[in-house]
């Protein structure tokens, strides 16, 4: 799949401190790495030459990108896909991957995946000012109010989106990727896994495995067993059940 940037997004690449596609280059007794803002991966290294956004050093950062080399990061070294399934198998759980193009949004996800069984899901990487960090799971129609789920959650204000550079810090994988199996990295147990409960309905539940040209199926209640291994046992949240004050 190839993503062409429109004038308002490179207006915005420009404008936008933290989302401009440059690259910084650190040193480490001689060895050279680069880092590029997690949000802009996606866009391509075609789009980026062409529009002569970056320089020498892309290469370098592609090869890398999955190994950030500041220091600043607790969840280090980061696991992908295939360490995931080798976790999934030696917890004795079914899982069956399919490959498809890079998604990363849920309607693409709908227009991409072809016909797969099962629930497919959405998820939303929270924080709120107190640094709390929330994964909620919940089905891809589900609308989620942020207000009610706060006041659900005993969040400290509102709450809001974590950005990239957090999302890898905590779960190990870039925008679009989001996926509750993202916890394998979180091995400090920052973030608290919400799930819908009507995920739980379903015999499958598809996620993206660390990756998003990839869906994992699992077993509802796999991805429970999952979740307890990892030492991140889900809050089951019914969102059909009006908040108090709109009842």
């Amino acid at each position: 799949m190839r993503f062409e940037l429109t004038t308002s997004t490179l207006a915005r690449l420009r404008s936008t401190p933290e989302l401009r596609p440059h690259i910084r280059r650190h040193t480490s007794g001689g060895a050279a790495s680069y880092a590029m803002p997690a949000s802009l991966q996606a866009l391509g290294e075609t789009n980026f030459r062409s529009r002569g956004l970056v320089g020498t050093g892309y290469d370098a950062y592609v090869n890398a990108m999955t190994m950030n080399t500041e220091n600043n990061h607790t969840n280090s070294p980061r696991v992908g896909a295939a360490e995931l399934f080798d976790k999934l198998d030696a917890l004795g759980l079914d899982h069956q991957t399919h490959q498809h193009d890079a998604v990363f949004t849920v309607e693409e996800s709908r227009s991409l995946r072809g016909v797969l069984p099962g629930a497919h899901i959405k998820n939303l990487f929270l924080r709120d000012k107190k640094k709390n960090i929330w994964l909620v799971t919940a089905l891809e129609d589900r609308q989620i109010d942020l207000k009610a789920l706060r006041r659900q959650l005993g969040a400290k204000g509102n709450l809001s989106f974590g950005n990239a550079e957090l999302l890898m810090d905590v779960l190990g994988v870039t925008p679009g990727s989001v996926t509750p199996f993202g916890v394998i990295n979180d091995q400090s147990g920052r973030a608290t896994v919400v799930l819908d409960k009507k995920i739980l309905g379903h015999d499958l539940v598809n996620a993206h495995p660390l990756r998003n040209d990839q869906t994992t199926a699992i077993a509802p209640g796999d991805l429970l067993r999952f979740l307890d291994a990892l030492a991140h046992p889900p809050i089951i949240t019914d969102f059909e059940i009006p908040d108090d004050d709109d009842a």
